[in-house]
């Protein structure tokens, strides 16, 4: 548990620079690698919190990145297939992709068939599919 504000700094330099020393130096102590640890394992839970907070906090960006991957036409099918399945899987969907061989001419698709699957994809290069978010029931 934290008690003063040398050691909150400790905490706080550690999760950002990842080395017990060096963290050690900036909040204020003689840099002794031996001590180091000592303080990781002391801090231990406040450490985890602190890199849990800094991960939440930066959960918008990564999204982020991989909206814009997914989105690339001009990025590699592989990157788009893995950053549509992160994202399908951060949503809670399934992330199960299906690859395509496409043969025809060198461009971007995307299109939903009649059985609302999405087709992406670059045209001679592959594709992969996409299944529908939930299934619709045939009401005949």
């Amino acid at each position: 548990m934290i008690r003063n504000e040398q050691q909150a700094r400790f905490v706080e330099a550690y999760v950002e620079t990842g080395n017990a020393t060096k963290a050690m130096e900036i909040a204020g102590y003689s840099p002794d690698s031996s001590n180091a640890a000592k303080m990781v394992r002391k801090f231990s839970g406040d450490i985890a919190s602190a890199f849990q907070q800094t991960m939440a906090s930066k959960a918008g960006l990564a999204l982020s990145v991989l909206e814009t991957v997914m989105l690339d036409i001009t990025a590699a099918p592989r990157d788009r297939i893995r950053a549509s399945a992160e994202w399908l899987d951060r949503a809670g969907n399934l992330s199960k992709l299906t690859r395509t061989d496409v043969t025809l001419a060198d461009k971007p698709f995307n299109y939903v068939d009649d059985k609302g699957w999405l087709h992406m994809g670059i045209e001679g290069k592959g594709a992969f599919v996409l299944p529908p978010k939930k299934i619709i029931e045939d009401e005949s």
